[in-house]
């Protein structure tokens, strides 16, 4: 299987659909190893004058499929240690 890559050639590990659209699972050039967390969210909220994204909340299955991409990173992360 062909791991989805950037335009910078960072893995990335999954995209899980969730209440407010989608989390992407994307290796990090911050840390190494690392990954983000990236919540490509259409809706924003806006408090005070503030706007602020809403959390994401995960079914059962959609918990499954971020763990499932998060194990990924691991895998990748610790096959590089080796």
């Amino acid at each position: 299987m062909v791991m989805e890559r950037t335009s910078r050639g960072f893995s990335v590990y999954g995209r899980v659909a969730c209440s407010e659209g989608f989390i992407r699972v994307q290796r990090s050039s911050r840390v190494e190893p690392g990954t983000w967390l990236f919540c490509d969210f259409q809706r924003q909220i806006s408090v005070d004058g503030e706007r602020f994204v809403p959390e994401p909340l995960l079914s059962v299955d959609q918990a499954r499929a971020m763990i499932a991409a998060l194990q990924k990173f691991v895998e990748e992360a610790e096959g590089e240690a080796r």
